[in-house]
């Protein structure tokens, strides 16, 4: 491996914790009224996001793996597109795969977090 490959890798690895840090109050700020993200793992080089939520009403954590992730523009609208999605609970696997499946493995991105997703992912 080459000491640039080295240097890129290594900033990615750096970007994948620090990224989280401030991602997770903004996950909070929006989605807050489902729960509290607890904690959020990027891996860029495999494009997986891990986030930990403890869902309102619930007594312990839920995580949700978003697996093959990418940033997507169509007509001035940012989406996060992936190929896969998995639940730690049986309900809500299958909850997010048929809300998957209806909006073809995307998700809007709210205009706000779009700016920052888009130099964070």
């Amino acid at each position: 491996m080459s000491i640039i490959s080295k240097i890129l890798s290594s900033a990615k690895k750096m970007r994948d914790v620090t990224i989280p840090a401030a991602a997770v109050p903004i996950l909070n700020h929006l989605y807050g009224d489902f729960g509290e993200v607890l904690n959020l793992k990027i891996d860029s080089e495999e494009k997986k996001l891990f986030v930990e939520v403890l869902l309102k009403g619930e007594k312990e954590t839920v995580w949700l793996e978003v697996i093959n992730y990418e940033l997507t523009e169509e007509e001035g609208t940012t989406f996060l597109k992936f190929s896969e999605i998995k639940a730690s609970r049986e309900w809500l696997d299958l909850l997010v795969n048929v809300f998957a499946e209806k909006t073809d493995y995307k998700v809007e991105v709210p205009a706000d977090a779009a700016k920052i997703a888009k130099l964070l992912i």
